[in-house]
């Protein structure tokens, strides 16, 4: 089990999550996400689900990118799923830049739930 899972858009940040889970794991949290040189077989394997369903944080890395992906939706309805399912995960959202998430209603109606933090730009310090 992770403490955090990390989703993002493998395209538009994939230079991010393993920075940001350098950053988490010199602090000792333990961090998981999908690799980008790594592609799937199907939108979202087993580990992905199991990795959702036992993480502590779900992090979320938040530009226009994601608002309009479907595989960030589909993990981020995991996570949320959680909530009905009685898990205590927090949900955390990483913005990396001005997106406007109410531009997609499905992920505007997930993001209800997360506390969002300005990463803008994702520099180090934000990080």
């Amino acid at each position: 089990m992770r403490d955090v899972f990390i989703s993002y858009h493998e395209k538009s940040a994939e230079e991010l999550p393993p920075r940001i889970a350098s950053a988490l794991q010199s602090s000792g949290i333990s961090c998981w996400y999908a690799p980008p040189n790594e592609p799937l077989t199907v939108p979202f394997t087993e580990e992905i689900v199991q990795a959702i369903e036992d993480c502590k944080v779900f992090l979320l890395i938040l530009n226009e990118q994601a608002v309009h992906s479907v595989r960030v939706a589909t993990e981020t309805a995991l996570a949320v799923r959680g909530f009905d399912d009685g898990k205590k995960r927090k949900l955390i959202a990483f913005r990396t830049d001005n997106c406007d998430v109410s531009a997609d209603p499905r992920m505007s109606a997930f993001l209800k739930g997360f506390q969002i933090v300005d990463g803008c730009p994702p520099n180090a310090e934000r990080i």
